[in-house]
């Protein structure tokens, strides 16, 4: 069964948002930008979602898709099954892209709604999750509809999905996967810094360049966007895979789950040797 309280403890936790100063009703929220420009002055990068804030400063967790879908006739002579597009939770390729070949202008819109499209065969369809924002972050672990995107991560967090920009942790620059553009930099300084030593378990991957593959650097408080060294900690890939249960998720899908086996088949007789607390677990 689905844990609210673990979701909430969460972006408490992530997103260093007071949940007692939420809103306690949800009215969705449905916005269309002319441009790129307008868009970008109002909607900014959230998790897992894009966050709009309304005239009032008020801030609203949602999604971009396409309005009225793919072009019908464009679609038809390209052969294409559906013009039913896919919602937008993070700047993903395909976002990317559109901005790049100036298709964006007039089309995209911010919405909390259930976004449904009459397709080629005339059966009206729910938009479905764009599988690029998938697989570009942690927080969201399925393709799923958009009702369903609404009840788990836009209504039951924070009840509502609506807060104040005080709430807000403060803004940076991010990459398509949440983290900052210097995060590789600062990773690598950071492990080499902790001697390629895993600071749980003890276990060294210094022997060979290739070994420091192995040890990734966690962010304590789940903000990918705090790079103070205080907020990081070096793991090896088994100690950061039991970390807490959404690693645990991660680490239980590929590439993640074989980059795990791999590092166990190839250092257990030294994960043995300093007593790694996990091994007996996997």
């Amino acid at each position: 069964m689905y844990s609210f309280d673990r979701l909430k403890n969460h972006i408490e936790e992530t997103l260093q948002i007071d949940s007692s100063n939420v809103i306690s009703h949800f009215t969705p929220i449905r916005e269309k930008f002319k441009t790129v420009r307008e868009l970008e002055g109002k909607v900014n990068l959230g998790e897992a979602s894009f966050i709009y804030t309304d005239e009032k400063g008020k801030k609203h967790k949602g999604f971009l898709f396409i309005e009225g879908g793919y072009d019908r006739q464009t679609a038809i002579a390209r052969g294409y099954q559906t013009i039913v597009p896919k919602f937008h939770i993070l700047n993903c390729s395909t976002i990317n892209q559109q901005k790049k070949r100036k298709n964006f202008d007039g089309h995209y819109v911010f919405s909390q709604r259930v976004e449904t499209i009459k397709d080629l065969d005339d059966v009206v369809k729910e938009i479905s999750l764009c599988r690029n924002c998938l697989n570009a972050q942690t927080i969201v672990t399925k393709v799923m509809y958009v009702s369903e995107y609404i009840e788990e991560y836009i209504k039951s967090q924070l009840e509502v999905g609506q807060f104040d920009d005080v709430d807000l942790p403060k803004g940076n620059v991010f990459n398509d996967t949440g983290y900052t553009p210097d995060w590789d930099e600062k990773s690598h300084a950071y492990r080499i810094k902790m001697k390629f030593m895993c600071q749980n378990c003890g276990i060294k991957l210094n022997k060979n360049y290739s070994d420091g593959y192995f040890l990734e650097t966690h962010h304590l408080d789940g903000n990918k966007s705090n790079n103070e060294e205080h907020n990081l900690k070096a793991l090896c890939v088994l100690c950061h895979s039991k970390i807490n249960e959404m690693h645990k998720r991660n680490y239980r899908k590929e590439p993640n789950l074989t980059k795990l086996k791999t590092f166990i088949e190839m250092f257990r007789y030294n994960l043995e040797e300093v007593k790694n607390p996990f091994l007996t677990d996997v």
